[in-house]
């Protein structure tokens, strides 16, 4: 309580200190962290940047994906990192939330594993972060899948869900794309219906 020459002038003033939430938590790998309960606070020392986005980066240990949100500045796809942050759920997908600090280790070269290659939308709902592609014709971020007619135009699906590249990182040039068929590979990062989210 902070007083001035008179008991008028009192002013209360709360304060809450909170301790380190990282003190004794133990080392966790992706795969680990994918497998625990929400609102876990997790340490990472060792993932590798597999995906860049405008708002955070995909990690993987060769096994698990997850998705971080996190400043992505001066960090490159193929870094070895060591994260901070708690764990959480968002489109039934795994992510990494509240990242109080993620830092690059050392520069690296991403090698990609076989995608699975998407070809019926309306039928795709993994449970994981999985590395997948597809092809169709891109409007802006968003690509709607088709296939090639015996004309040899692109014939857009009837498909009510499209793809919606989340916050595609400027050195992609997604917008110089739109209006042309492209295949497009990534991580999938759930449904927002009418979406499928692809980091």
């Amino acid at each position: 309580v902070f007083k001035g020459g008179t008991d008028a002038s009192e002013s209360p003033m709360v304060v809450l200190q909170e301790g380190d939430k990282y003190r004794d938590i133990p080392n966790s790998s992706v795969s680990q962290v994918v497998a625990m309960d929400d609102d876990a606070v997790v340490i990472v020392p060792d993932a590798q940047v597999a995906a860049r986005t405008g708002a955070g980066v995909v990690l993987t240990d060769g096994t698990s994906n997850i998705y971080a949100y996190c400043d992505t500045t001066g960090i490159k796809v193929g870094d070895k990192v060591s994260v901070k942050g708690d764990k959480d759920t968002e489109n039934t997908i795994p992510v990494l939330s509240n990242v109080d600090e993620i830092t690059v280790k050392e520069a690296g070269v991403m090698t990609y594993p076989e995608p699975v290659e998407v070809t019926e939308i309306d039928s795709y709902a993994p449970t994981s972060s999985e590395f997948f592609m597809a092809q169709g014709l891109l409007t802006q971020n968003n690509l709607k899948l088709g296939s090639y007619g015996a004309d040899g135009k692109f014939v857009v699906a009837p498909n009510l869900i499209s793809i919606n590249i989340l916050a595609p990182d400027a050195n992609l040039g997604v917008p110089a794309l739109s209006g042309h068929v492209v295949t497009v590979y990534g991580y999938f990062e759930g449904i927002a219906t009418p979406v499928i989210n692809m980091a």
